[in-house]
C-alpha cells in the first residue's frame, strides 16, 4: 500500500477543466518514513489515472511536495520543497507539467 501524503499531511486536490483532479503530494510507504518521492497524479472525472510524473530530481536528498494548479495557458504547474541537505533549508521549486 502506498499513500499521497504524508503523516499529518494529505495532498491538496485540484479540480482541473476536464472534470478530473490533480494531486501533488509524496508517496513513500507508511514504514519507510524519510524515503518520501514527489510526484503529480493527473486523474479523470471518474478517478483513472491518465499520467503521472516523478519530481524528484538529481542534487537533492529530500523533498516535500507543497500542490500544484492548472495553467490558464494549459497544464500544470507543481510546487515542491527540495533540500539539496535535510540540515539546510529547502529550495522552492516551480515545475511546469
Amino acid at each position: 500500500m502506498q499513500f499521497i501524503g504524508h503523516a499529518g499531511f494529505v495532498a491538496p486536490v485540484v479540480a482541473t477543466s476536464d472534470g478530473g483532479s490533480l494531486l501533488v503530494g509524496d508517496s513513500h510507504r507508511p514504514t519507510e518514513d524519510d524515503d518520501a518521492q514527489p510526484l503529480a497524479i493527473k486523474v479523470d472525472a471518474r478517478g483513472a489515472v491518465t499520467w503521472t510524473a516523478d519530481l524528484r530530481r538529481k542534487g537533492y536528498a529530500a523533498y516535500e511536495a507543497a500542490g500544484g494548479v492548472e495553467l490558464p495557458t494549459g497544464g500544470f504547474l507543481a510546487v515542491i520543497a527540495s533540500y539539496p541537505n535535510p540540515a539546510r533549508n529547502p529550495v522552492t521549486r516551480f515545475i511546469k507539467l
